[in-house]
């Protein structure tokens, strides 16, 4: 497969907004920069209303931090709101122009008050609300093992779930809240517990219209050795829960097989799992498995599971070492991304992900000594599935890189994918064609797009080569009928860029 290598280059003008075009399939433009005064750099969000204003959500131990930016990427709101001392933050979600960010406090031992700020790109303006007080078992948050919260919105964004879920002694608690999306009202509440233990591990909640909550998981929970990880026990759990009703799915895959995560996924009346499995352990990847459920039912509506193709060896391995390493499996790959596309074609990315120690070397009287190790996070190669409608794979690519941090993001286009990150300045071609994406100790890094046609060609275009000020996040980056909105990396001077 030829890789085509695109340049095309950053023209600056002093005055605000930068444009940058040529024969590249993106639009490059760039805001004037300003100085950031806020010393919270958490960035948890980037969105882009109907009307091209952008809003950024920063969260920090003790404060949350809100601003709005006009068309032209102009500051027009920061606003600083200080947390409450046992207030955290959530998630947030947007629709209808407005940001709303879910905090989540306890106020007392017993007590839980779940508030809301929102953040109106229309009007400029921030706002805080209380929305609802749940008794709770008394210092539950504080002793539990394991705890989590996820928001989810409805696709007619008429209704929101808030979803907090604490296991503790042997129990899975359920703190569930639906709102009206507009009004915040309260639609219901749903507190209930059932017996789980702290192996448990929650994949996504999903709400549909009509209110009902999809909650997928995986459990090795054994009645019989409750505190335990059960070896012979394994099973996925989909949750379907209302008002006035609760549903249990419980599904395994035939013996000998492993699937380390699935990743949900809904569109109209489909309800798809997507995810890896292996014929030797959790750890491992043979090939991509799907599950489609019917919601009604509530039960496994068909099942696919397929081997990767050549093309996914070949693209990791070289033409002739790929097809000697067709059927190995493949190690540490974690599902980032789950999209769809006009024809309902479905991608998939995941990323290698794994940890090494490296010893450090302290001085001492006697010499150089071996001191203590610390670890090492490595984000590898990443893949990109898409599937056909059947569940079956259609064509599989890969990313050669290597990285120390998540740093790419990816979007779709014109039923295109997007795949956006910084590598090297120079990508180095490869003797079998495959290019090399990645970056050398002293090497200077350039930001790229690498961009997949419908068959799976892909292309290669530098963006820019990156500067002080103009490294930028494509991992917090945010994708609107706008285009692809992104911030640089400077704590002092910043600026951002948008990818038409």
């Amino acid at each position: 497969m030829k890789v085509r290598v695109l340049l095309f280059t950053v023209s600056l003008f002093v005055t605000a907004f930068v444009l940058a075009q040529n024969s590249s399939q993106l639009k490059v433009h760039e805001s004037p920069i300003y100085v950031d005064k806020i010393k919270t750099d958490s960035i948890q969000s980037i969105y882009t209303s109907s009307n091209g204003n952008t809003g950024v959500i920063r969260n920090s131990k003790k404060e949350l931090v809100f601003e709005i930016y006009d068309k032209k990427l102009f500051r027009t709101l920061s606003s600083l709101e200080k947390k409450e001392r046992k207030e955290e933050y959530m998630g947030d979600v947007f629709y209808n122009d407005v940001i709303q960010v879910f905090t989540d406090d306890f106020p007392e031992r017993d007590e839980r008050v779940l508030s809301s700020y929102s953040v109106d790109f229309q009007n400029n303006t921030t706002k805080k609300r209380q929305l609802v007080s749940l008794e709770v078992a008394k210092g539950i948050n504080l002793i539990s093992n394991k705890k989590g919260a996820k928001l989810t919105v409805s696709p007619d964004k008429k209704s929101v779930a808030a979803v907090n879920y604490i296991i503790h002694r042997g129990d899975l608690f359920y703190d569930i809240v639906v709102f009206d999306a507009n009004t915040f009202e309260v639609q219901y509440i749903k507190q209930f517990s059932r017996k789980e233990n702290q192996f448990f591990e929650m994949f996504d909640i999903i709400i549909d219209n009509d209110q009902n909550i999809f909650i997928t998981g995986e459990s090795y929970y054994n009645p019989e050795l409750p505190k335990r990880k059960s070896k012979d026990i394994h099973y996925f759990v989909v949750e379907k829960i209302a008002e006035n009703e609760y549903k249990e799915l419980k599904f395994g895959v035939t013996e000998g097989q492993y699937i380390k995560t699935l990743k949900a996924f809904m569109f109209e009346d489909r309800f798809d799992l997507y995810g890896f499995y292996s014929d030797k352990n959790r750890d491992k990847m043979k090939g991509t498995c799907h599950f489609s459920i019917n919601t009604e039912k509530l039960e496994v509506k068909s099942q696919h599971f397929e081997e990767f193709t050549l093309d996914v060896y070949q693209g990791l391995f070289g033409e002739h070492r790929g097809e000697r390493k067709k059927g190995m499996e493949l190690s540490n790959f974690e599902i980032n991304h789950v999209l769809r596309d006009s024809q309902n074609n479905v991608y998939i990315t995941a990323e290698e992900y794994y940890t090494t120690n490296t010893p450090s070397m302290d001085p001492g009287p006697m010499g150089t000594q071996m001191g203590a190790s610390s670890e090492v996070k490595h984000y590898d190669d990443v893949l990109v599935i898409k599937f056909k409608s059947d569940g079956g794979i259609d064509w599989g690519r890969n990313v050669l890189k290597r990285d120390f941090q998540h740093s790419y993001n990816v979007f779709l286009k014109n039923d295109q994918l997007h795949l956006i990150l910084n590598s090297g300045k120079n990508l180095r071609e490869l003797n079998d064609g495959r290019t090399k994406i990645s970056k050398g100790i002293f090497e200077s890094s350039a930001l790229y797009a690498l961009i997949y046609s419908v068959d799976g060609e892909v292309s290669i275009e530098k963006i820019q080569d990156n500067k002080d000020n103009t490294y930028y996040l494509p991992n917090q980056g945010y994708y609107s009928e706008r285009g692809f909105i992104m911030i640089s990396k400077s704590n002092k001077e910043r600026r951002f860029m948008v990818l038409e």
